[in-house]
């Protein structure tokens, strides 16, 4: 079994655009490919991959904790021998995932606000740390943004206007992350 891990530095990006991050890494990983729909694609991800999945992480990397870097990093697990088409598939997803796609879009966001609700009462305790120590440093406020109370209170904003043009203006945030993260 091999595992490749991809890292893209997500310097340059504004406060707004780094709330949008764990849905940008969601989209990616579970999104549609042009003339490919989404079940499709999981059932090609699934053929030639042992998982394909994210995590954002925010870390000190100077002695003075003046500079932070923000990553997002994305593996995939494949067979040796999988390995042409497992990468294909992921290299699409990188470049071509359909980030604009209404159903899809709005499938995500229900999917990933409701995941939050139903992991706050068993992980009540985690919540409340993470919001606690977001007070501590930077980093710690980021990582908050990203997996904490106030990635509930974003999603649920945008899960209010569902229906309206916010799925469709979130698409092109969406688009332009990936512009200044993965097509850098």
């Amino acid at each position: 079994i091999s595992y490749v891990d991809f890292s893209f530095d997500l310097q340059g990006l504004s406060e707004d655009e780094s709330q949008y991050l764990p849905l940008f890494t969601k989209m990616i990983t579970s999104g549609s490919l042009p003339g490919i729909p989404y079940d499709e694609v999981a059932r090609l991800l699934t053929l030639n991959t042992g998982g394909f999945g994210s995590f954002l992480e925010s870390a000190v990397v100077h002695p003075s904790r003046e500079i932070i870097r923000d990553s997002a990093f994305f593996r995939v697990k494949f067979l040796g021998t999988d390995y042409k088409k497992a990468l294909d598939i992921i290299l699409r997803l990188f470049l071509e995932s359909k980030l604009t796609e209404k159903k899809r879009l709005k499938d995500v966001l229900i999917e990933m606000k409701n995941d939050y609700i139903s992991a706050i009462i068993p992980s009540g305790s985690t919540f409340a740390n993470l919001r606690a120590s977001s007070r501590l440093s930077e980093s710690l406020r980021r990582e908050e943004r990203w997996r904490g109370i106030d990635q509930l209170l974003f999603l649920n904003n945008i899960n209010e206007d569902i229906n309206s043009d916010r799925v469709k203006k979130t698409g092109r945030i969406l688009e332009t992350i990936r512009d200044r993260v993965i097509n850098s």
